[in-house]
């Protein structure tokens, strides 16, 4: 051990020596950083960490860099990092921006917007009104657009979007911003009884916790009591017993090198793309979509495939953040669909994404009937039945509500081809326009009718009856206090159940050890009286304790000896 401590001690000093002897790297910076013109005046601006006889700056394409020297004597500093210096010519048309679905979007929806410009945009930058910087930049499709994606949106990505381009064979070289869009995220409101059920669940985290603890301390205890059995405790030591030593040795290796093995596997593996549809619904034949595969890093390759059509992929190369393939839809694109990609240094290829499908619809089948069961205005509470019918052509019937995405149930139909679709105890938040379609029999599972006649569904809230808000917040401190009486009666148990064990684990170490029992030194035997007397005997022991093994005594002793201490009279 001795000579390996001394190596790395050494090369450590070795490595630290090298790094005290090389100049610290000096940085950049662009003022103004955005926005620059032609003919507009810039400043480069290089930090040095020290006095500095001479500095240089570097010109390589669009990108500076500055090196530094303290005298002639000495090496020169390392490069700073590159800093880009990009140009507005405003000779170049701005691009034209759109967003979908809509400006005013609820939280969780997915937005795109979309740039183009076919003649110039080689790739394109989205800006948001406030940042100094671009949010995002994509490489523009064969027909000059680029879609970027926004998934999940929440209020903070409301503002003001636009975007700007750099010209085929000018990477440095940018046009002016071009129209704006703007983007409102509105907060989903929260459901009738939410507050209450926030409650309830601010409650049971509370006895789950409790609970939690006490099963834990419980395990705590019960290890103590078992590690007791193993420790061993001497006058001037604690140790463990070699069969304890032994067992938790192997133990202790094993679960070091699983971790290990675990931990190197993940390291190993590539993170999984994901994969987006644009637009994801309303898609007719002949509609050209955009397939977007989402990548976590740099990929040297991206394939996206069909599952329907295996033979049937698609490849791109050398993309960054997203990959777009565009599809101009035809019967047969119907199905579903993953990316994959492949590391540019590793060459390893990542999992498929997860599936989405593409749905295609075409308008030369009819669309289905619709009925509503109870119709007109009805109350919170009440089940309401919708049923959807086509018997010629109808395989999978899907209902829709206008303003989802996404159809809220899917169902097979009966022998009549109808499908019958249930809204349990609806509240006002199921009120809506509903529609139907179907997934036509045939070869392409994903080929859907047209949408059908729509129904409106107007829930009526009903009126909470007086005094429910006294009796949510009785339930609640009734709840609490359950919580606590709990907790009064299982913390003393606990700690019974400690002491219990304590006064074990001592009874174990004095057996284990040897110690005799305690005897009390002297006990008092009285004899009945007689007339003339009354004697009192007390038996004493004749040796102190000792937890040494006694030898043969020199003169045999009898093992009590009896004294007389009190006579009735005289003898």
């Amino acid at each position: 051990m001795a000579p390996m401590v001394v190596d790395l001690i050494l090369g450590w000093w070795l490595v630290a020596a090298s790094r005290a002897q090389q100049l610290p790297r000096p940085s950049l910076s662009l003022h103004p950083s955005q926005g620059v013109s032609l003919g507009d005046t810039v400043t480069l601006r290089c930090h040095l960490p020290r006095l500095a006889a001479w500095v240089w700056l570097f010109q390589e394409g669009g990108r500076y860099r500055c090196q530094y020297r303290e005298s002639w004597s000495e090496e020169a500093s390392e490069k700073s990092d590159p800093v880009e210096l990009v140009l507005t010519d405003v000779r170049y048309p701005p691009s034209s921006i759109s967003i979908h679905p809509e400006q005013h979007v609820g939280t969780g929806t997915n937005v795109t917007i979309s740039c183009w410009n076919k003649d110039y945009g080689a790739t394109f930058l989205l800006h948001k009104d406030g940042s100094s910087a671009p949010i995002k930049h994509q490489d523009s499709s064969g027909g000059g657009a680029a879609n970027f994606t926004f998934l999940a949106v929440t209020p903070a990505d409301s503002g003001t979007y636009r975007c700007s381009y750099r010209p085929r064979g000018y990477p440095f070289v940018s046009s002016p911003l071009g129209d704006s869009v703007m983007l409102e995220v509105t907060p989903t409101p929260a459901p009738p009884g939410a507050e209450e059920q926030s409650r309830a669940n601010l409650v049971m985290a509370l006895v789950r916790g409790f609970v939690a603890a006490l099963v834990f301390g419980l395990g705590v205890f019960f290890v103590i009591d078992a590690l007791s059995l193993w420790i061993q405790r001497d006058d001037n030591c604690v140790s463990l017993s070699p069969s304890c030593s032994c067992l938790m040795a192997p133990m202790a290796v094993a679960l070091i090198l699983g971790w290990w093995l675990v931990a190197a596997s993940r390291a190993q593996q590539v993170p999984r793309p994901s994969l987006s549809l644009h637009p994801s619904q309303r898609v007719s034949l002949g509609d050209t979509v955009t397939l977007c595969c989402h990548l976590p890093q740099l990929a040297s390759r991206i394939q996206l495939c069909q599952d329907q059509h295996l033979t049937s992929c698609m490849d791109k190369y050398e993309m960054q953040d997203v990959a777009d393939f565009y599809i101009t839809t035809k019967r047969e694109h119907a199905g579903t669909y993953r990316c994959q990609y492949q590391v540019q240094k590793s060459l390893k290829t990542s999992e498929k994404s997860d599936p989405v499908e593409l749905v295609v619809t075409d308008l030369s089948f009819p669309p289905p009937g619709i009925s509503l069961s109870p119709g007109g205005h009805v109350g919170t509470g009440t089940n309401i039945t919708i049923r959807c019918w086509n018997k010629d052509y109808g395989a999978t019937f899907l209902l829709h509500k206008d303003r989802c995405s996404a159809a809220l149930q899917c169902q097979h139909p009966d022998e009549g081809g109808m499908a019958t679709f249930t809204l349990f105890q609806v509240t006002p938040t199921d009120n809506g326009t509903y529609r139907c379609s179907y997934l036509i029999k045939g070869y392409f599972p994903l080929l859907s009718s047209p949408l059908g006649d729509n129904v409106t569904l107007e829930v009526t809230p009903t009126s909470a009856h007086p005094g429910a808000a006294v009796e949510s917040h009785r339930n609640m401190v009734v709840a609490v206090a359950g919580g606590c009486a709990v907790a009064f009666v299982f913390i003393p148990l606990l700690i019974i159940f400690f002491l219990l064990t304590t006064r074990r684990c001592q009874r174990l170490r004095d057996k284990r050890h040897g110690a005799p029992p305690r005897r009390p030194e002297a006990v008092q035997l009285q004899v009945p009286c007689s007339d003339s007397d009354c004697l009192t005997y007390v038996e004493l022991q004749a040796k102190p304790p000792t937890t040494r093994c006694p030898g043969p005594p020199a003169d045999p002793q009898p093992p009590t000896i009896y004294a007389d201490v009190r006579t009735g009279g005289p003898h």
